[in-house]
């Protein structure tokens, strides 16, 4: 687990109620001081130790400050195979793969699996109901979860478009990595950055895959990475 703290506060009351809760997980825990922007903020960081969990890694979730350096001490402490997996779900670990219809999901579960297991067409909302295929990787099964194409919120949602919605989410409760399927040839939007948020809302592992990337071409490229910086503040938002 990573407990993050704001350095330039230091520690609190509440703080130490949470270091409590985080002791009788009997979990490993990695300890954060944000807001280390740069070397002076460094200073601040070290009175965390007086929390009891260890060194402070000293990170800037703002500016990416550090934090490399805890993602290879996350990597440290992570098991091979993960408790989730063996005590929720059994057998293969999961992937959902996510996004707004027609972006290219059936196409990266068949090409994944490599066969036309999922209908693939030009019409949005040809998958109404997720589909689940196994797929061996490296030697090792993984389920890969295509799931219907999100055009709105569930609460906006009516009919057929409702319950796709709540399935798909239901998927990817089960899930521990979704996959989140962005169409680069078309401009990124609202709803793409809705999905992104309800993947990171989950505590699921994200992964962003940019399709159609061989279809770009420059104008479209520039629009783009200026449209990549929304997805960025939702990440910053999520990791401040």
């Amino acid at each position: 687990m990573l407990f993050v703290v704001d350095s330039t506060v230091g520690p609190t009351a509440t703080d130490e109620r949470v270091v409590k809760m985080l002791r009788a997980s009997k979990k490993p825990v990695l300890l954060l001081a944000n807001k280390v922007d740069d070397e002076r903020g460094e200073a601040e960081a070290a009175a965390l130790w007086s929390l009891g969990l260890g060194e402070p890694h000293p990170v800037s979730a703002l500016h990416g400050r550090g934090v490399a350096d805890v993602l290879d001490k996350v990597m440290e402490v992570l098991p091979e195979v993960s408790n989730v997996a063996k005590q929720e779900f059994g057998g293969p670990r999961r992937v959902a793969i996510i996004g707004r219809p027609n972006v290219g999901k059936s196409s990266l579960l068949n090409k994944a699996v490599g066969s036309e297991r999922a209908v693939v067409n030009d019409l949005a909302g040809t998958t109404r109901d997720p589909i689940d295929e196994q797929v061996e990787l490296g030697g090792k099964v993984w389920r890969f979860v295509d799931t219907a194409g999100i055009r709105r919120r569930v609460h906006l949602a009516q009919g057929a478009d409702f319950y796709a919605s709540l399935r798909t989410a239901a998927a990817l409760e089960r899930a521990e990595v979704a996959v989140v399927v962005l169409d680069v040839t078309q401009k990124i939007s609202e709803g793409d950055i809705r999905i992104v948020d309800m993947a990171l809302e989950s505590g699921r592992a994200l992964v962003l895959a940019f399709n159609k990337w061989d279809s770009l071409d420059e104008d479209r490229r520039e629009y783009l990475e200026r449209e990549l910086s929304k997805i960025l503040l939702t990440l910053t938002g999520h990791l401040g």
